[in-house]
């Protein structure tokens, strides 16, 4: 067929499928992988009570078109904290977030003192906090820093 073929009524219903299928297989892609083994508000709660952390500000997860399904917000850690103890709060929030929803993108900011910085989609997380939980759970697993230090 070329392109002076005329638009019949069932030439624009077959577009218009095609069309509702993909959105459909593009929504059920971004939805399908979104939900995680602890759900959000009871990671958030872990997060806001976990030793170290002074504050947390608008945490949320987001999805869009540009950067994909992500966790957002700011973490305020103590900030009488050491070095090494910011350390070690930062690597019990990535496991949190490990045990959460799937995200491709990170636009978590943590803060200590005048260091601010982005968390981001790391990879190795796998071997340094086992499998990612595929089944609901009422609660995330905090381990102490001894065990969650790769060095």
């Amino acid at each position: 067929m070329g392109r002076d073929a005329p638009v019949t009524p069932r030439r624009r219903l077959g577009r218009f499928v095609a069309t509702v299928s993909a959105v459909v297989l593009l929504a059920s892609c971004a939805l399908g992988s979104s939900s995680g083994a602890v759900d959000d508000e009871t990671l958030f709660q872990q997060i806001e009570d976990l030793d170290g952390v002074a504050s947390t500000e608008d945490l949320r997860f987001v999805s869009d078109m540009t950067r994909g399904q992500r966790y957002a917000g700011e973490i305020v850690l103590d900030d009488s904290l050491t070095e090494d103890e910011a350390a070690c709060v930062s690597r019990q929030l990535y496991e949190l977030f490990w045990q959460g929803r799937r995200a491709s993108d990170s636009s978590v900011v943590v803060v200590h003192g005048d260091t601010r910085g982005t968390m981001v989609a790391a990879s190795g997380l796998e071997d340094l906090y086992g499998p990612r939980p595929t089944e609901p759970r009422a609660s995330a697993t905090i381990s102490p820093c001894s065990e969650t230090d790769p060095g």
